[in-house]
């Protein structure tokens, strides 16, 4: 029985590893969700360029590269706001 228990401790490791690893990007993530709706409220400020340009790197530093489109869509509703249609996002 004891070595049951051993083989079920041993195989529980790299699942907990993972979710190790795994809440640091939950956290990555929601910081970077919150500053997405930050790029949303602040849409027709001076600051929004700027504010994309420094996410873009973060999200890949994050491994969060799949949020690139949605920072782009932020990116593209605040030249909507300022009805834009000649910058590049």
């Amino acid at each position: 029985m004891s070595s049951c228990w051993k083989a079920s401790v041993v195989s529980s490791l790299p699942a907990d590893l993972a979710h190790q690893l795994l809440a640091g990007l939950n956290l990555r993530a929601t910081t970077i969700n919150v500053r997405r709706a930050e790029l949303i409220r602040d849409a027709r400020g001076d600051s929004v360029d700027d504010q994309i340009a420094t996410l873009r790197p973060e999200l890949d530093f994050a491994g969060l590269a799949s949020l690139t489109p949605v920072i782009k869509l932020a990116g593209a509703f605040h030249q909507a706001v300022l009805d834009d249609r000649t910058a590049p996002h």
